[in-house]
């Protein structure tokens, strides 16, 4: 099993999260307290949910042609049906195609402005291919979030395409600003994600109106000063270094 299986890998850029506008003393005053979470029910109780997706053969061609794009589809999960729901496939390592056991993005609100699913706008489905015990993750973002870094919430789930039984996945909620908002006191700050890369590079962003990445750089310039006298002190003006300790001291413990 790969060591990127211990944990997701949106893991990997939680440190980021530490540059919101609020500046590091405000994200640690917002990470003493988390605020209630929309869906605590959902992530909390003890049955699994099964998800049945329908989706039109147009709509899997789509998938096919251009898996990362989201496609209309109707949800059945108990006596709830939602249509209209927002499907496409993720992954890296662990991406497989629609006609495989893809792991899946499920967007609520995309296609139908408000709609929710138990409080929730989005939700992760994890194929799990990497990890067989289907715990790995559930584990380890727990361990993060004991640890007072944040990581999103999860739960089992089964799932279901077209009558298709996919089998269990693990269900995680997304980063997204209803995410943040639990975690940091400003949400609207910037959000980044990377893989398999440095901060010496453009990132994928996924939140935050400034889109010039100057935070990114300003740490990027903190962490090339030489001099570990003046080093320390521009490093702590830029990053909460602090949680970003917690953050380095659990991706080892989770031999990430």
């Amino acid at each position: 099993m790969h060591h990127a299986a211990f944990i997701t890998r949106w893991l990997l850029f939680l440190c980021m999260a530490c540059l919101i506008a609020t500046g590091p003393a405000g994200v640690a005053a917002g990470l003493d307290r988390p605020k209630k979470a929309p869906g605590e029910k959902f992530f909390t109780e003890p049955t699994p949910r099964t998800f049945n997706f329908e989706i039109s053969e147009v709509a899997l061609d789509q998938l096919r042609r251009s898996p990362r794009a989201y496609v209309p589809a109707t949800l059945r999960e108990g006596d709830r049906v939602l249509t209209n729901v927002a499907v496409r496939l993720k992954g890296m390592g662990s991406f497989r195609t629609i006609d495989e056991k893809p792991s899946l993005a499920v967007k609520f609100d995309e296609f139908v402005p408000g709609q929710q699913y138990r409080g929730l706008d989005k939700i992760m489905l994890n194929n799990s291919v990497q990890d067989r015990t289907y715990l790995a993750e559930m584990l380890a973002t727990q361990m993060f979030r004991d640890a007072g870094v944040p990581a999103a919430r999860s739960t089992h789930a089964r799932v279901q395409l077209n009558g298709r039984d996919l089998g269990l996945y693990v269900a995680f909620e997304a980063m997204n600003k209803d995410f943040l908002k639990q975690h940091f006191p400003n949400a609207q700050g910037n959000l980044y994600e990377t893989y398999v890369a440095d901060i010496n590079v453009r990132l994928d962003q996924d939140g935050g109106e400034d889109t010039t990445q100057s935070d990114v750089q300003a740490l990027l310039r903190a962490c090339r000063i030489a001099d570990p006298t003046a080093r320390w002190p521009e490093l702590n003006r830029v990053l909460n270094t602090d949680q970003f300790a917690s953050f380095a001291a659990m991706e080892l413990l989770t031999s990430h």
